[in-house]
């Protein structure tokens, strides 16, 4: 077995699956091009399976098989370079370094899959995040952040793999809803909402696309966090924390609405 090329194919046929996600979140993506190409890609991998269970994956068979991913990884980066090249895509990326939010409304259903208008009917919330590396971040670090955002703004997210956004396109990511593992959320008024709303159709989230969304947010503490939340930050005792929490947030002179 030539372990450098099993290598390479491990590693062509896992960069297959990341292209597969970045074009399926496209409206291209789900034509019958689109299709036919999962279905290699889907074929491929079958065949590197059957090939190592039969411990195969020697020198010869694994460079044919080499060969063809590396075929289909060319056919999905022409197919992404065609989702970018069309007239739709480089007007949105237009619009959006405009701030045109009208313009966005009416393109980006064209551009992503997924994607349903939407109108805020109630206000929005976006998560502090708490933790890292699974500990709760220090009172003063997670306040600091807080008055942060609020002076600069929420930034959105052009994560290649995210449904709905890429880097050339991206939006804030908003909840309809206050999350309940979180001690710190924004609330941002409805009508601070800009033109250009959308639902991710598959998880609910609100997608604002926008170069920074500044808005007159207001400081949510959560009373209590579910006890899965506790247990992921190692057990934390949650009533001095949040005590902390907030006494540091009225230090930075963030008011707090319970």
């Amino acid at each position: 077995m030539d372990d450098a090329t099993v290598g390479d194919l491990e590693a062509a046929i896992a960069d297959v699956g990341l292209l597969l996600v970045r074009l399926e979140k496209y409206r291209a993506g789900t034509g019958p091009e689109a299709l036919a190409l999962r279905r290699r890609a889907l074929d491929l991998g079958d065949q590197a399976r059957r090939l190592h269970h039969r411990a195969g994956l020697d020198a010869a068979p694994a460079q044919v098989l080499l060969d063809d991913v590396r075929t289909l990884l060319g056919a999905l980066h022409g197919a992404l370079a065609a989702v970018r090249d069309t007239p739709a895509y480089r007007a949105a990326v237009a619009a959006h370094s405009a701030g045109e939010a009208a313009a966005l409304v009416g393109l980006l259903p064209e551009i992503f899959d997924g994607l349903e208008p939407f109108v805020a009917t109630d206000d929005l919330f976006h998560a502090v995040p708490w933790r890292r590396r699974g500990r709760p971040r220090p009172p003063a670090e997670l306040a600091a952040e807080v008055a942060r955002l609020r002076a600069d703004g929420l930034a959105p997210d052009g994560d290649d793999l995210a449904p709905g956004v890429d880097p050339a396109l991206p939006a804030v990511v908003l909840d309809q809803e206050a999350p309940d593992d979180e001690v710190v959320v924004l609330r941002i008024p409805r009508a601070a909402i800009p033109a250009a709303a959308f639902r991710r159709v598959e998880g609910g989230e609100v997608l604002v696309y926008c170069a920074r969304l500044r808005a007159p947010v207001v400081v949510r503490l959560r009373a209590e966090l579910d006890a899965d939340a506790l247990e992921e930050a190692g057990g934390l005792d949650y009533p001095p924390y949040r005590a902390a929490v907030r006494a540091a947030l009225t230090s930075a002179g963030i008011p707090v609405d319970d």
